[in-house]
């Protein structure tokens, strides 16, 4: 292709975005004369845009300067890499040898309208990869409310991916920051792997995304990758902490939720402790009962006893989805033969059930059981009105060793159920159950303890709710009845 034809495309696809750009900030800019905070925030981001559409052009610029006096483009059919970018819109780029675009593929409906009618071909990617950006923030889909853009490099050649993943990033970094917003870049060289790409193509995401979500449930596995499929690359930069193998620019935008500082100061109102009196203060992104939520937890000495204290609020509503306190440290709490009995089981019960504010009648589900392990305790559990509550209460002391609650998924309760006799000829089992679970937590039956098996009917039929411990961490599987399949399960640390 002569470089008179490169040029033409080139302005094609830039002018493509251009005048929708302008024409939709202006008209968004519009008023009858009265200036408003949201006037104000589209007129900065104005100027960002402008910013944007202007460093892409520059850069077309120089891609034809560089061409010019070359009689002959020495192009290939051939595909050397592949680019992947991810937002919310994802697409990839297939690109030769010489880094020239061959083609653009969008991976989802919102990339279609991302590059529209615009052709890219035998086009530098990186001017490509410009354009595309200007096109994302123009219609919105990064903003100051979600900043962050993955980008992935798949090549034959490892080194010669990490060089380009990080020219890439360098270029978006250097568009959006200046503008109204700064941006957070994720970079990821990926090579062909069969099962991530079973995966994406099972999930309808690109093998860039479904790596990175596999890299964080790796370093959490109480983060299920079935949950974190939906969630936006900002999300998932959010929720990442320092995963090998992925490089990072900028600071993903929490702007569209409460902040972490409001995040602490629901917390310390419920828990009605000063932020002075606290140790250990600490805030994370967390994922729990289908939402990002910010988990915060601190450490209090209430009279010589220590307790940890653990909140999961949601991000965007500030609403709170579980409370945990426990005692941390048991052992000062000394136990001798003559110490008389504080509390009867009944008693004990009636606490809890008081701690919760809960009634006998609004009880189901419920049980009791002496735990002898550390000094000794009642461990009560009930569920009620969508909740699961469980509370540790001292046998010869006045002392609450837990409290927890948690609000269940979706809001729907689970019950225990006891099948009919002819629904249990068609069941696999609680030894087949146990053994299912055990397989998929990948844990051999002399490593686990604390194992329980309960049969329940809730929102995903009659399950088997199997549940052990194993070194640091809890888990909980829930076994179809009759097909042995897992329908839901959880990982959790446990402390003891």
């Amino acid at each position: 292709m002569e470089n008179d034809e490169i040029e033409k495309k080139i302005q094609k696809a830039y002018h493509q975005i251009t005048p929708d750009a302008l024409e939709g900030i202006m008209r968004e800019l519009e008023s009858d004369g009265k200036e408003s905070n949201v006037y104000k925030k589209r007129t900065k981001r104005k100027f960002g845009v402008m910013k944007i559409l202007s460093v892409a052009a520059a850069a077309a610029v120089a891609v034809i300067g560089v061409s010019v006096g070359a009689t002959h483009f020495n192009g290939t059919s051939v595909v050397a890499s592949t680019v992947s970018i991810d937002v919310n819109p994802a697409l990839e780029i297939k690109v030769n040898k010489d880094q020239k675009v061959l083609s653009v593929i969008p991976k989802n409906d919102d990339a279609k309208e991302i590059i529209g009618n615009m052709d890219f071909s035998n086009t530098d990617v990186r001017v490509v990869v410009n354009a595309i950006l200007g096109s994302m923030i123009t219609k919105g889909y990064i903003s100051e409310l979600a900043n962050s853009i993955l980008v992935s490099v798949d090549d034959a050649d490892p080194e010669t991916a990490k060089v380009l993943q990080d020219k890439l990033m360098e270029d978006i970094n250097k568009t959006i920051s200046g503008g109204s917003f700064d941006g957070a870049v994720l970079g990821q060289v990926i090579t062909n792997d069969e099962e991530m790409d079973t995966v994406a193509a099972e999930y309808g995401i690109t093998a860039s995304k479904a790596q990175l979500i596999k890299q964080i449930t790796d370093q959490n596995p109480t983060l299920k990758f079935d949950d974190l499929v939906s969630l936006s690359i900002n999300d998932l930069n959010l929720l990442k902490k320092d995963t090998k193998g992925i490089s990072s620019i900028g600071v993903a935008s929490e702007a569209a939720y409460i902040g972490s500082e409001e995040a602490v100061r629901i917390a310390l109102v419920n828990a009605n402790i000063d932020k002075v009196d606290t140790e250990f203060l600490k805030v994370d992104f967390d994922y729990e009962n289908g939402v990002i939520c910010y988990d915060v937890s601190f450490h209090k000495n209430e009279e010589d006893l220590n307790y940890d204290y653990d909140y999961n609020i949601d991000a965007l509503t500030g609403e709170m989805i579980s409370f945990e306190k426990e005692l941390d440290n048991p052992e000062v709490l000394v136990v001798s033969e003559n110490m008389q009995l504080k509390k009867t089981e009944e008693e004990a019960r009636a606490e809890a059930f008081k701690f919760a504010g809960k009634n006998e009648a609004d009880i189901f589900a419920y049980e009791i059981e002496v735990d002898e392990k550390k000094v000794p305790h009642y461990d009560v559990e009930f569920k009620s009105e969508g909740m699961e509550y469980n509370y540790s209460v001292g046998l010869y002391h006045d002392v609450l060793f837990k409290m927890k609650w948690e609000k269940e998924e979706g809001g729907l309760t689970d019950k225990m159920y006891e099948p009919s006799e002819e629904e249990k000829l068609k069941f696999i089992g609680e030894e087949k159950a146990k053994q299912i679970a055990m397989q998929k937590a990948g844990v051999l039956e002399g490593e686990l303890y604390g194992l329980e098996v309960e049969i329940e009917k809730d929102r995903k039929g009659i399950v088997y709710e199997v549940e052990f411990k194993s070194g640091i961490y809890s888990y909980s599987y829930d076994v179809d009845s009759v097909t042995g399949e897992i329908v839901d399960y959880e990982i959790d640390y446990s402390n003891k």
